[in-house]
């Protein structure tokens, strides 16, 4: 009778042990990827959900991404291309660069995947056999100068470098040279 108890909880700690090591492997290829969640209302096709949900979470990494000073003062521009983890209980995980154009750029889009589990957003994870899995996304995110800022920092001073009117004295010119003369 000890035997079999011992066979038993044997083969239950071994199941456990094998459970606990399949939710360590994050899949790059799954039956179903995982999905931003703005699209889930959709009645419509797998496909239309997924391109919509790709949309949306390019969406809402653009409109929350701030391009850092130190790439614009750069002129840094290009692609910047990040991966994350969707977890099976739907946050994200282990977000990180490969490939990076400087200046700050690829820190920025990562502190935005980041900040999606404090915001609240849930991601409809990977499913591989019917089962949610850890799932690997990889997003590029684009930086593009519009226009030079109108300043330059020097150390922590600003110094506006285009005016749209020049500094006068009230007095004007002859105010300027009396003040100069006094002092």
């Amino acid at each position: 009778m000890k035997y079999y108890i011992f066979l038993l909880f044997t083969a239950f700690v071994l199941q456990q042990n094998l459970l606990a090591q399949a939710d360590t492997i994050i899949y790059d290829v799954v039956e179903q990827q995982a999905r931003f969640p703005m699209c889930e209302a959709l009645d419509t096709t797998m496909s239309a959900k997924n391109q919509c949900a790709q949309q949306a979470l390019l969406a809402v990494i653009y409109q929350n991404v701030q391009y850092p000073v130190q790439a614009r003062m750069e002129g840094l521009e290009g692609t910047v291309v990040t991966s994350f983890v969707v977890e099976p209980d739907s946050t994200v995980s282990n977000a990180e660069v490969l490939r990076d154009i400087g200046g700050g750029c690829g820190e920025a889009v990562v502190a935005v995947i980041n900040a999606m589990n404090g915001a609240g957003i849930r991601w409809i994870p990977g499913k591989r056999a019917g089962e949610d899995v850890r799932s690997k996304i990889t997003v590029p995110i684009k930086f593009k100068l519009k226009e030079a800022p109108p300043y330059v920092l020097i150390k922590q001073d600003t110094v506006y470098t285009q005016l749209e009117k020049v500094a006068e004295l009230e007095s004007g010119d002859e105010g300027l040279e009396q003040y100069i003369a006094d002092n």
